[in-house]
């Protein structure tokens, strides 16, 4: 209990900080100005080199799949297609040109809900399966729409598959 009371007192402090200077937090060894700046440049490697190799659906828009501009303007979403799912970013268009991979004028693919720990755990599932799949090898359902197949009719989100335990054939949607 006098834990919550400490975390609740150090928010309360956080949520009083002017939004400038909130970055210069720290954790002893890196603010989270560092923090954030490490996760930019490792996604830009990551999403560079998977363009530059064909592998997965990478893109760029200054758009989201509905045509607004991200953040009403000056921020960019970056996508991957795995084969597990979206996963995603947004940065600013001063960090456009850090990502090497295909500009589109609107992102590809409706949002499909992912949070923050769905992208951690495929990310994980990716290094663990230790296989890289081509763009060619995902199912096509997948490529088109983002989303990933599922292991029965009943729960594709657009019941596209029926296969089990996953898709591997292309989609009879096409």
């Amino acid at each position: 209990m006098k834990q919550n009371g400490i975390v609740l007192e150090v928010q309360r402090g956080i949520d009083n900080t002017p939004s400038d200077a909130k970055g210069n937090y720290s954790d002893g060894y890196h603010t989270f100005n560092e923090l954030y700046e490490f996760r930019k440049i490792y996604n830009a490697a990551l999403f560079n080199e998977w363009a530059s190799m064909g592998i997965y659906e990478v893109h760029k828009s200054k758009k989201h799949f509905d045509g607004d501009e991200c953040f009403g303007g000056g921020w960019f979403i970056v996508v991957a297609v795995l084969p597990s799912g979206q996963i995603s970013n947004h940065y600013e268009e001063k960090d456009w040109d850090l990502f090497k991979c295909p500009e589109v004028e609107k992102a590809k693919f409706p949002f499909d809900g992912h949070t923050s720990q769905d992208v951690l755990l495929r990310i994980s599932e990716l290094i663990q399966s230790k296989k890289q799949l081509s763009k060619s090898q995902i199912p096509q359902h997948q490529v088109a729409t983002g989303m990933k197949a599922s292991t029965s009719l009943k729960g594709c989100p657009f019941h596209y598959c029926d296969k089990q335990p996953v898709c591997e054939a292309a989609c009879r949607y096409e």
